[in-house]
């Protein structure tokens, strides 16, 4: 027996030499293989408000005929052009927290019973720091426009009555594997704008980041002013997929899933 135990310590060496390693590779973790792309800001304000100026300046006559006093004509160009200018800002700019509702789900708010008209988007996704690590704790508010194009500046009176709403804002923070998730109605298109959702995302450990969902496919997004600001090997970064929520559903309601990749790398804590 001894001469059998000798034998085999005396054979350990040559199987090392045979190409067992003696300490196997250590798995990575499956956050930090992927490649994510930080997500580009972006805001409809300075967009729209350059447009509106240039669109003003570049024809301060040629838009008035020639019968029309210069006066009767310029007046209302110059006042139509602020008016957008500053409609366009109140809407896409960040209204502030204390405006956002604190629900998840813009179209059927705290003590309704019924949901608002239109058609139901389930938006879903991560937020995640710059190496795909999940971001736990973030603030994720969106606001958007109501199916008919129109921002809704939702109301107490409007919420406690008992007929259906949409409050157009919510929030959302995501959990501990950094998902969100919202129940919302699909944004009606307002002006030239296509079809999107304003976020708006704070967490302590990065930048506040402002930025818009589109979704997938909609030829809107083509002539969209925002997002031609976007470099377009980044446009796709502010895409979500858009799916049938279920096939069977009689109402067609739509899956949007869209993952946020935040400036930054998660802090790890030692406890």
């Amino acid at each position: 027996m001894r001469s059998i135990i000798i034998a085999f310590l005396l054979f350990i060496p040559v199987l090392a030499q045979a190409g067992f390693p003696a300490n196997p590779p250590v798995a990575k973790d499956k956050y930090l293989k992927c490649n994510c792309h930080i997500t580009p800001g972006i805001t409809s304000k300075t967009a729209a408000v350059k447009t509106v100026h240039k669109k003003h300046k570049a024809k301060p006559s040629d838009a008035q005929p020639s019968a029309t006093p210069a006066k009767a004509v310029q007046k209302p160009v110059h006042k139509t052009a602020a008016h957008t200018a500053a409609v366009t800002q109140s809407d896409s700019k960040y209204p502030g927290r204390e405006a956002i509702i604190p629900s998840n789900k813009l179209p059927l708010p705290a003590g309704k019973a019924v949901y608002a008209p239109g058609e139901l988007v389930y938006v879903s996704g991560r937020v995640l720091d710059e190496n795909c690590v999940p971001v736990s704790g973030a603030i994720v508010d969106i606001w958007q426009t109501d199916p008919t194009g129109k921002y809704v500046k939702s109301t107490l009176g409007d919420r406690v009555s008992p007929d259906p709403h949409f409050t157009g804002s919510g929030r959302a923070i995501t959990d501990n594997l950094g998902h969100y998730s919202f129940v919302t109605l699909f944004p009606g298109p307002r002006a030239s704008r296509a079809p999107h959702i304003n976020v708006h995302i704070v967490q302590e450990d990065f930048p506040t980041l402002d930025t818009q969902m589109y979704f997938e496919g909609d030829w809107r997004n083509a002539k969209d002013p925002g997002l031609s600001k976007v470099p377009a090997d980044q446009q796709p970064l502010l895409m979500a997929k858009v799916t049938p929520h279920d096939p069977k559903d009689e109402d067609k309601s739509l899956n949007a899933e869209w993952d946020i990749s935040l400036k930054g790398k998660n802090p790890y804590r030692h406890f």
